[in-house]
């Protein structure tokens, strides 16, 4: 292992959107200068987002510098000869305490050519939910633009988007071109392309209070980008089994697992390939590899570089449930 790299945690990023909730500090257990607190960027090389190391001797350092030295013994050899020294995974928290706008993603080729670096996919796993907490995913059926058009010129946008009962642990995936909305009251967290490309379509006619203006909305991509055949159905199943691992969501750009620790378990680095970024979402527990040793809780997010064999599991009393995230 090049000296200096050891599994890395950022400073976070914290974002006040006009929906913004409480539950990063009430569950989650982190700080802000305000009253409440909409995201919170964990790993982040969005442009004017980038995550700042703030433990170790890389404390201080960028994260797109620290991938500009080590390249492939950070990201993968897989990794590094698909995406270069360009970090494609954007890990963060959601809480809400309104509805997020309704909005889409576009893919990556509809993104490029309209002068952005990437499209978005992806994932949701719920940390926490309200007992009437729901979320969009998807039309109720396949609908034509036309009747789309029709649906949303006469208000009636709402009737023909598929409605999701939301309780903790669920997990959604979202592809580009799925229409969603997070809904209020719950707390999640997502993992995703490293890419801040947001279509909004409708947003509840709010007024953002800092300029006095609704925000921006972007019917016309929207439409250009949505998939008016999905209708598939929101949630994903996986299986949560004592200390085992379990796939989540498997997609073109990145895989997620469920690790359900109530014992020691030993983690192999596959390879090489990606690096892997673990993201505690229940108990607590230390991990331990090449001498690093350190305790995390429900809350934080670690990069594994991939130069990194093996990594080791200790759940603390009650065990613990950490997602493990590749790239692809």
């Amino acid at each position: 292992m090049k000296p200096n790299l050891y599994p890395l945690t950022f400073t976070p990023i914290y974002k006040y959107p006009i929906w913004a909730g409480n539950k990063i500090r009430t569950v989650l257990g982190k700080d802000y200068p305000a009253a409440s607190c909409g995201e919170t960027w964990e790993i982040s090389t969005v442009r004017d987002n980038v995550s700042v190391v703030d433990k170790g001797e890389l404390s201080g350092r960028d994260l797109v510098g620290i991938i500009e030295e080590y390249g492939s013994l950070l990201l993968g050899s897989k990794v590094y000869e698909k995406y270069g020294t360009s970090f494609p995974l954007l890990i963060k928290f959601i809480s809400s305490a309104d509805d997020l706008s309704i909005q889409v993603h576009p893919d990556d080729d509809y993104a490029t050519s309209h002068g952005k670096e990437r499209g978005k996919a992806e994932m949701w796993y719920v940390i926490d939910a309200d007992e009437s907490s729901q979320l969009i995913s998807g039309f109720r059926e396949k609908i034509s633009r036309n009747q789309y058009l029709e649906a949303f010129s006469n208000g009636r946008l709402l009737d023909i988007l598929q409605r999701v009962d939301v309780e903790r642990g669920q997990c959604f995936y979202l592809p580009p071109g799925r229409v969603h909305s997070i809904g209020r009251g719950i707390l999640l967290l997502e993992i995703q392309q490293s890419s801040d490309v947001t279509y909004r379509i409708y947003d509840f006619d709010r007024v953002d209070a800092s300029t006095g203006k609704p925000r921006a909305l972007h019917v016309e991509q929207a439409l250009e980008t949505m998939n008016f055949d999905d209708d598939t159905p929101a949630t994903m199943s996986y299986k949560t089994i004592e200390n085992e691992i379990s796939t989540m969501v498997h997609c073109p750009f990145f895989s997620t697992d469920m690790i359900y620790a109530t014992s020691r378990m030993m983690i192999n680095n596959d390879g090489g390939e990606s690096f892997v970024v673990l993201s505690c979402v229940e108990g607590t527990y230390t991990l331990s590899c090449d001498g690093y040793s350190r305790d995390f809780v429900v809350g934080d997010c670690v990069l594994v570089p991939a130069c990194i064999d093996k990594i080791e599991i200790i759940p603390h009393e009650g065990g613990t449930k950490i997602l493990s995230s590749r790239s692809v």
